[in-house]
């Protein structure tokens, strides 16, 4: 059946030749082709990452570097990354089963280790909390302080509540740029009118990753690779304007233009993550397209078992009053024992957490 035809005139531009070049090796690749029964270490080294780039983006803040914003698109890869992934597998049949699955993977690790933050407060520094602040964080609405990276908690939640419905949306391919197009338009309308706690670029960045998920392996009239190339183009413009308006111009935005500007910024951030994503993915993957070695799979092993734990542990002792930047007069030997102090501390929370989440799925079954 017929696709529509995109872009007008790039079939036959240099760029786009360029860029289907690339990502025809790339889809080519044994490691990568078939998603269903190959294991990708593109996107395990991009996980990890994205997990450096988010801890050093929390190191800058605490440092007051202005430059933490731009590191903090560790979090529009992950997005970007988990829709992807979701958007190569199959159709999703079972969504009560892929909900108790995905919750559970998301919420076990998070009350191991926002649980004992609560005590720590209480018994330490009781003025510092409340019980609306307790109430919120274990409700995954509210965070405490230096908790200020669980925000993502709930916007996984709500990516992976409406995954089964991009599951059957784009099962159907014919037409599936013009569908995207539709699908983004009003998803963004509907959160910005309707579900104003959730900012509608995330979530957009979501969906983005889920469509190019689900068009990846299909070689037909390129899609995959006209839309990479506009990514990476939009990426540019968008954040190269930013960067002016930011760094040279400086002209103080005022009322609706404020909160024009910061929707642009955040769309801009998106742009960013998802271009880094297609990037990083495409290097990767020509880089190693003979094979990973094995202590680079290893790595990927460590970092896809741990990344989450890292994720939600770190921030605590980095930010906020349980904070180990100042634990020595020496910030290089600080730095080096938060790393170590959080490996551990991930380290545990997933042997817990996984004993849990057994428990959890041995009393499913009775």
């Amino acid at each position: 059946m017929n696709k529509p035809r995109l872009f007008f005139g790039w079939k036959n531009s240099y760029l786009c030749d360029i860029i289907c070049s690339i990502n025809k090796n790339l889809l080519n690749s044994r490691n990568i082709m078939k998603i269903k029964s190959s294991y990708d270490y593109s996107v395990s080294l991009i996980r990890l990452i994205a997990t450096i780039f988010i801890i050093t983006c929390h190191i800058m803040q605490y440092l007051s570097i202005e430059l933490a914003w731009w590191f903090n698109v560790g979090v529009q890869i992950f997005l970007c990354m988990s829709g992807y992934l979701y958007g190569k597998k199959e159709k999703i049949t079972d969504e009560l089963t892929f909900y108790k699955k995905n919750f559970t993977k998301i919420l076990v690790d998070y009350y191991v280790v926002i649980i004992p933050i609560i005590l720590l407060f209480v018994l330490i520094i009781p003025e510092q909390i409340s019980i609306i602040s307790i109430a919120k964080s274990l409700l995954t609405c509210g965070t405490l302080s230096g908790g200020g990276h669980l925000w993502y908690i709930p916007y996984c939640l709500f990516c992976y509540l409406i995954t089964p419905f991009l599951s059957r949306y784009f099962e159907n391919k014919e037409h599936i740029f013009i569908r995207f197009l539709l699908l983004s338009f009003f998803s963004v309308v509907a959160i910005e009118a309707f579900l104003t706690y959730f900012i509608s670029a995330w979530i957009f960045c979501y969906i983005l990753g889920f469509f190019l998920g689900r068009i990846v392996e299909d070689e037909t009239d390129n899609l995959y690779n006209k839309i990479s190339v506009l990514l990476v183009i939009g990426a540019f413009v968008f954040n190269t304007t930013q960067i002016i308006q930011d760094y040279v111009i400086k002209f103080e935005f005022n009322g609706i233009l404020a909160s024009l500007y910061g929707r642009f910024c955040n769309y801009a951030h998106v742009l960013l993550g998802v271009a880094l994503f297609v990037i990083f993915r495409w290097l990767f993957s020509s880089a190693f397209k003979n094979g990973y070695p094995d202590f680079i799979k290893k790595i990927c092993s460590y970092s896809d078992k741990y990344s989450y734990d890292i994720y939600l542990v770190h921030q605590f002792v980095i930010l906020g009053p349980f904070s180990l930047m100042n634990l020595t007069d020496v910030l290089g030997l600080n730095l080096i024992l938060i790393v170590i102090i959080v490996v551990v501390a991930a380290v545990v929370v997933n042997l817990i957490s996984a004993s849990i989440k057994k428990g959890i799925a041995v009393i499913g079954k009775k």
